[in-house]
């Protein structure tokens, strides 16, 4: 069964905005470098909270 797609919006601190912000910029950076196309800031942070969820998922159990 494909995942369920669900729009959500999140409010964040200015310092943890900053900071995702500023992770999705250095790949932006490194793949342009690479000559790869990088991800959108949505599909950034769509592939950064499946991860980071995932593995706390994982540690909970």
């Amino acid at each position: 069964m494909p995942p369920a797609k669900v729009k959500m919006t999140i409010t964040v601190d200015l310092q943890v905005a900053e900071y995702l912000e500023g992770l999705h910029r250095k790949l932006v950076q490194r793949m342009l470098e690479e000559r790869r196309r990088p991800p959108s800031f949505s599909q950034f942070m769509n592939d950064w909270l499946s991860r980071h969820i995932s593995e706390e998922m994982e540690r909970v159990d």
